[in-house]
């Protein structure tokens, strides 16, 4: 089967990697696979050898480039879109596909969509949320559940194994063994709920909690996440904000 997967963001966001790691999982069981995204895209970064990618033009010749794959060879093809501008643009173009392509749009923000019209579209054959929250909006705009396939990411189990031991991770964080550790994995965006995050913990935990240390450590957020309230609070000595890295894992 010829798949396209096919981008509108130009950054490694979630969505990004997630359809790297949908077309990469899909070539691997011997699928065609190309992957359309903005030439100015940091995603190649991740997998720079990789013969799946090809970099879009200017906005106004992204249908062109598309029809010309969905004509380069006979038989259909499934085009998967991923974020806003695509998965609108791809609603409107996909009425006029429906001989060459099955289309299916990638869902996984719980927001309301602004504008339904694009999920109301005959243009999509499918919408796949990655979790039931995300199908519930889907539904309560008014998209048929038999258009829904609710299916949850994927990840490489690479980007799920540590290559260091925990005490090793601990040792490089400047963690006793004892010490009580709270982690999250977020950027400075006000929606990921960072600033509450460490209000929270500063009001539960404003000293040692039964004898043990209490850290907090954030990864991939700034100080200016920090709340003027918090600037000056004591509590920010057991707190820990790390830069962003791949090695998640660790």
């Amino acid at each position: 089967m010829r798949i396209l997967y096919f981008t509108s963001s130009a950054s490694k966001s979630g969505g990004s990697r997630q359809a790297l790691y949908l077309a990469r999982g899909m070539e691997a069981r011997g699928h065609s696979v190309t992957f359309f995204l903005p030439a100015s895209s940091t995603l190649p970064h991740l997998d720079p050898d990789w013969r799946g990618w090809l970099p879009l033009g200017s906005p106004s010749s992204w249908k062109r480039t598309l029809e010309a794959a969905l004509r380069s060879s006979p038989g259909p093809a499934v085009i998967h879109a991923f974020h806003n501008t695509a998965v609108k643009r791809l609603a409107w173009w996909g009425i006029f596909w429906k001989r060459h392509a099955v289309c299916f749009a990638h869902r996984g923000v719980i927001f309301r969509p602004r504008n339904p019209l694009p999920y109301w579209s005959p243009g999509i054959d499918c919408f796949v949320p990655n979790s039931s929250a995300c199908a519930s909006v889907l539904r309560a705009v008014g998209l048929s559940p038999r258009r829904i396939r609710c299916v949850p990411n994927g990840i490489p189990d690479q980007r799920v194994t540590p290559t260091v031991s925990r005490g090793q991770a601990r040792a490089a964080l400047d963690l006793a063994p004892e010490d009580l550790v709270f982690g999250a994995i977020t950027d400075n965006s006000p929606v990921k709920g960072a600033a509450l995050l460490l209000a929270a913990f500063a009001a539960a935990f404003p000293a040692a909690a039964e004898g043990r240390t209490v850290r907090l450590l954030i990864k991939g957020s700034a100080e200016t996440i920090v709340p003027s309230a918090l600037r000056r609070s004591p509590v920010l000595e057991r707190v820990r904000l790390l830069p962003r890295s791949e090695g998640v894992a660790d």
